[in-house]
Parts: structure tokens; C-alpha cells; sequence
């Protein structure tokens, strides 16, 4: 069953984020065409780009987009390839041709029932926002695409190894659809054999050993917030401004998805 919750983002309209949960893996195709963009669109792409990379800190590499996405009982997404430039551009264009990039997140959680957030580096194009552990996904050198695959690379690079290597299970979650930009998001549930504690140290560990080798963590900070109903409203309520459209009509509307506990009466 699709979920819908309404967002309301700065300087766009009232957008809708949508949650589709399932048990079945979705499937990627992979007979990606480029996307059409029309002469006078990528010439304003190519202007944009050069505004927002000024400074030359971001790789306009290959992006892929989704073209259609089926809510069933076997999930199916059907995309084209763009960039990295038109996905910045649809960001901020709402009204163009979009860049619906797909990509996938670890709803990470602790043995002792914390929520495992990311935030975002500064040097990244959004820096300091809060989310799940994930990003892009991208094509195999065998021409697949496997969307838990990629979530398994984007936890160990943004996380550390030792959070797969903890897993208890690592199972399919749900997709989401619609917000700003309408990107579509795979997420997968990873519960750990970690408490809080343990995953905070684990953490600590990753960044201790990406500056030995002189790399920049694109998480440099996490949030390990307690899956607790008052616990939850009031850090949606603190970080409404930094959090992706996602994360708080997902917190906040479907709790027997994530083992919120409620408050013990007394």
C-alpha cells in the first residue's frame, strides 16, 4: 500500500512524499537510454553548472534517472542516464525536464533500538543535511544494477565495514517516491548486533582511519537518536530544516515499520 504525507519545502510548492513498503526486492532495468534534453535546457544545465562548480568541487559524473517506477508486488523501476549537472539544475528547476536520480538507504538500527542519521559534510551539495546512509546507484561492471549491492558499498564507505559485518539482517524496506524533485529512494532495514554505544565507537573507527588515509568522510558526523515516539517528535522538531523530505514524514507516520517504542505508563 502507497502512504502519502505532505511537505512543505522553501521557495517550491506543497509536494507529497509517497512510501511504498515491501519484503520484495525492486528490479533495476538496465537498458538505460540518455535522457532528451532540449538545446535550449542544456545550455541553461551547462551555465548552472559552471555557477555551482565555480570552485570546481564537484564531479559531473553519470546519473541515473528513473523514468517509471512500478508499485507492485514485484517493484520495477525503469530508467535513462543523465548527470550530475542536470540532477543539480532539476533541483533547482523544478520545472524542467527532471533528473528523478534513484538511489538507496540503510535504515540503520541498534540492538538497544536507536536510529542510526547521517549528516552531510559541508563540502558536499548539501551540506549539513540529515539523513540515512546511502546514495546513488549506480552500474556494475557486468552492466547490472543491484540496488542492495549498493547499499551495502555506501555503508561501508560512509559507515564502516563493521556495520555490515554486525548486521543481524539487512532486508528490503520500502521505496519512496515524491518530494522535492520526485527522486526515488530503495531503502533497506539494517538492524545491528551494536548498541548505540557500540555503534558510535565503530563510527569513530571509520573516521580514525579514512584521515590515516588522508580521505574526507562525506558523513563526518552521526545522530543516533532513541526509537521512542517523544523522542523521535522532538528531533524532527529541533532539525526541521536540516532533515531530507523523507525522513521526518517517515519517523513520524509509520512507527510499526521501525520498533518505535512507546512511552512506559507509569
Amino acid at each position: 500500500m502507497v502512504r502519502e504525507y505532505s511537505t512543505l519545502f522553501t521557495g517550491t510548492i506543497l509536494s507529497t512524499v509517497h512510501f511504498h513498503f515491501s519484503k520484495t526486492e525492486v528490479a533495476i532495468s538496465t537498458n538505460a537510454l540518455p535522457l532528451s534534453l532540449p538545446d535550449e535546457e542544456r545550455s541553461s544545465i551547462e551555465e548552472h553548472w559552471r555557477k555551482v562548480n565555480a570552485d570546481g568541487r564537484f564531479f559531473n559524473g553519470p546519473v541515473l534517472a528513473a523514468t517509471q517506477v512500478e508499485l507492485s508486488d514485484a517493484p520495477a523501476i525503469r530508467i535513462s542516464t543523465s548527470d550530475y549537472a542536470h540532477y543539480l539544475y532539476s533541483n533547482a528547476h523544478p520545472l524542467g525536464t527532471p533528473c528523478r536520480a534513484v538511489y538507496c538507504a540503510a535504515v540503520i538500527i541498534t540492538c538497544d533500538n536507536y536510529l542510526l542519521l547521517g549528516q552531510m559534510a559541508s563540502t558536499t551539495s548539501s551540506p549539513g543535511r540529515i539523513q540515512f546512509v546511502g546514495g546513488n546507484v549506480e552500474i556494475a561492471k557486468d552492466g547490472t544494477i543491484d540496488s542492495r549491492e549498493c547499499c551495502e558499498r555506501e555503508v561501508t564507505e560512509e559507515v564502516g565495514a563493521q556495520f555490515l559485518n554486525s548486521a543481524t539482517d539487512f532486508t528490503p524496506l520500502c521505496i519512496k517516491t515524491g518530494g522535492k524533485g520526485d527522486h526515488v529512494g530503495v531503502f533497506y532495514r539494517l538492524h545491528l548486533n551494536l548498541t548505540a554505544s557500540e555503534a558510535r565507537s565503530a563510527f569513530a573507527d571509520h573516521l580514525a582511519a579514512l584521515r590515516a588515509r588522508n580521505e574526507n568522510p562525506e558523513l563526518p558526523r552521526i545522530h543516533l537518536m532513541e526509537l521512542q515516539s517523544e523522542t523521535v517528535r522532538d528531533f524532527c522538531a529541533r532539525h526541521a530544516g536540516q532533515m531530507v523530505d523523507y525522513l521526518s514524514p517517515l519517523l513520524t507516520n509509520h512507527s510499526h515499520h521501525l520498533a518505535i517504542r512507546e512511552p512506559k505508563s507509569t
